[in-house]
Order: C-alpha cells, then sequence, then structure tokens
C-alpha cells in the first residue's frame, strides 16, 4: 500500500479539479493495492491514486451527497447511501451500473459479508439484509 502518494491533492485532482473537496467518505478497496473510492458531493469517484487516474464513477440522480461506503470484497462493488435519503445503492464497478435498493428508513451505515454474499444496510431501528446476487431483501435485524 503507497500511502504516500495518496494526498488531499490527488484525490481533488481526480475528483473535481476545479473545486477544493469535502470528502465525505473514503473507503479502501480490499482486492488491490492501488484504488480505493471516495464521495465528494453527490459524486462516487474510484481512484488509482497511483496514477491519479478515476478508474470509475458514477453519480447517481440526487443532490444528496453520498455518504457511507462498503466495498464488497472481490472489489468489483461498492455500496454507498444517500445522507437524506431511504436508498441504498449499489454499483458495480466493471459493468458501470447502480442499482437501487429500497430501504425504509435513512441508512446510516453499511457492510457487506466476508464472503460477500450479504450486504447489511443499518437504518435508525434495523439492519436490512440484501443479497448481493438478486438484490432482494432477504432479511431485517431488529432489536
Amino acid at each position: 500500500l503507497d500511502l504516500e502518494s495518496l494526498s488531499t491533492e490527488t484525490i481533488r485532482l481526480a475528483m473535481l479539479p476545479d473545486m477544493k473537496p469535502i470528502i465525505l467518505a473514503f473507503a479502501f478497496n480490499p482486492a488491490d493495492n492501488s484504488s480505493c473510492a471516495v464521495t465528494v458531493q453527490n459524486h462516487l469517484k474510484i481512484i488509482d491514486w497511483r496514477t491519479k487516474g478515476v478508474v470509475s464513477s458514477t453519480s447517481p440522480s440526487t443532490d444528496d451527497p453520498l455518504q457511507y461506503l462498503a466495498f464488497s470484497p472481490d472489489g468489483q462493488k461498492i455500496a454507498f447511501t444517500c445522507s437524506t435519503a431511504a436508498n441504498t445503492y449499489l454499483y458495480d464497478i466493471k459493468n458501470k451500473s447502480t442499482t437501487i435498493l429500497p430501504c425504509d428508513s435513512i441508512i446510516n451505515s453499511l457492510a457487506i459479508s466476508k464472503d460477500g454474499k450479504i450486504l447489511a444496510a443499518g437504518g435508525d431501528e434495523s439492519i436490512l439484509l440484501f443479497d448481493m446476487k438478486t438484490y432482494e431483501n432477504i432479511g431485517t435485524l431488529s432489536g
């Protein structure tokens, strides 16, 4: 992991060259040592910090800031949420496609199981579980 070349300047150049970024979320890709995901405003960018280039990006149709990130263990998908919408998004990096997973409350935490089969999206009173292949809600955990 080359943290020397990872800097705010690298992220700024790759994200929005004309803006000073306010980074709302950051996650390392667990499958390689060269890429990470960052969110600035309503943009999600996968950045290779060695080349300072954008590997992939998405900007869902929302003006809400994107928050909370979770990579799949194979590094091929990344889950993210918006700050005020009751949805979780699952972005397929290779296919550059985004799937919306409807949730019943604002999500404030995300995790993907170690085997990459289940996405957990935590809201105020419950945790929704989604199948990572079918994108179906497979259960709810509540306290």
